[in-house]
Protein backbone atom coordinates (compact mmCIF):
# COMPACT_ATOMS: atom_id res chain seq x y z
CA UNK A 1 0.00 0.00 0.00
CA UNK A 2 1.73 3.57 -0.98
CA UNK A 3 1.06 6.92 0.13
CA UNK A 4 -2.00 7.72 -1.99
CA UNK A 5 -4.36 4.35 -0.83
CA UNK A 6 -3.88 5.77 2.66
CA UNK A 7 -5.10 9.39 1.59
CA UNK A 8 -7.75 7.98 -0.39
CA UNK A 9 -8.76 5.87 2.49
CA UNK A 10 -8.86 8.62 4.91
CA UNK A 11 -10.57 10.75 2.60
CA UNK A 12 -13.76 8.30 1.94
CA UNK A 13 -13.57 7.65 5.67
CA UNK A 14 -14.08 11.83 5.84
CA UNK A 15 -16.50 11.80 3.53
CA UNK A 16 -18.20 9.20 4.82
CA UNK A 17 -18.60 11.12 7.63
CA UNK A 18 -19.74 14.56 5.93
CA UNK A 19 -22.36 12.42 4.31
CA UNK A 20 -23.78 11.32 8.00
CA UNK A 21 -23.89 14.76 9.51
CA UNK A 22 -25.27 16.05 6.56
CA UNK A 23 -28.19 13.41 7.00
CA UNK A 24 -28.33 14.57 10.92
CA UNK A 25 -29.16 17.80 9.58
CA UNK A 26 -31.11 17.53 7.18
CA UNK A 27 -33.26 15.36 9.86
CA UNK A 28 -33.21 17.58 12.56
CA UNK A 29 -33.86 20.64 10.00
CA UNK A 30 -37.50 19.09 8.49
CA UNK A 31 -38.16 17.98 12.11
CA UNK A 32 -37.95 21.38 13.71
CA UNK A 33 -39.92 23.11 10.64
CA UNK A 34 -42.86 20.62 11.44
CA UNK A 35 -42.61 21.11 14.96
CA UNK A 36 -43.25 24.98 13.97
CA UNK A 37 -45.78 24.17 11.88
CA UNK A 38 -47.83 22.62 14.19
CA UNK A 39 -46.54 25.46 17.02
CA UNK A 40 -48.05 28.14 14.35
CA UNK A 41 -51.46 26.23 13.59
CA UNK A 42 -52.01 25.55 17.06
CA UNK A 43 -51.63 29.29 17.43
CA UNK A 44 -54.07 30.09 15.03
CA UNK A 45 -56.47 27.80 15.86
CA UNK A 46 -56.53 29.08 20.00
CA UNK A 47 -56.63 32.76 18.63
CA UNK A 48 -59.69 32.11 16.55
CA UNK A 49 -61.50 30.28 18.89
CA UNK A 50 -62.20 33.88 20.70
CA UNK A 51 -64.97 35.75 20.53
CA UNK A 52 -64.99 39.92 19.27
CA UNK A 53 -67.86 41.27 20.15
CA UNK A 54 -68.96 45.06 19.87
CA UNK A 55 -71.41 46.45 22.20
CA UNK A 56 -72.71 50.23 21.05
CA UNK A 57 -74.07 52.20 24.09
CA UNK A 58 -76.26 55.08 23.32
CA UNK A 59 -75.84 57.68 25.89
CA UNK A 60 -78.38 60.16 27.11
CA UNK A 61 -76.71 63.22 26.73
CA UNK A 62 -79.66 65.39 28.95
CA UNK A 63 -78.08 63.10 31.99
CA UNK A 64 -75.23 65.51 32.14
CA UNK A 65 -73.40 62.28 34.83
CA UNK A 66 -70.52 60.80 34.33
CA UNK A 67 -67.68 58.96 35.61
CA UNK A 68 -64.14 60.39 34.82
CA UNK A 69 -60.70 59.13 35.52
CA UNK A 70 -58.61 61.16 37.68
CA UNK A 71 -54.53 61.51 37.41
CA UNK A 72 -54.50 58.91 40.60
CA UNK A 73 -56.91 56.38 39.25
CA UNK A 74 -59.63 57.17 41.03
CA UNK A 75 -63.34 57.49 39.16
CA UNK A 76 -65.36 60.03 39.99
CA UNK A 77 -68.99 60.34 39.28
CA UNK A 78 -69.17 64.11 38.01
CA UNK A 79 -70.67 66.28 34.90
CA UNK A 80 -66.93 68.35 35.24
CA UNK A 81 -63.31 67.89 36.09
CA UNK A 82 -62.74 65.78 39.17
CA UNK A 83 -62.26 68.59 42.36
CA UNK A 84 -59.87 65.95 43.77
CA UNK A 85 -57.19 66.65 41.18
CA UNK A 86 -58.28 70.19 41.14
CA UNK A 87 -57.08 70.58 44.90
CA UNK A 88 -53.66 68.66 44.22
CA UNK A 89 -52.13 70.57 41.79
Amino acid sequence: MDKRDVSLVMLESAMMHLQKANKRLAIITIVALVIMGLMFGFFVYLFSTFEITTEDVVVDSDVGNANYIGNDGDIVNGSGTCEEDNNKE
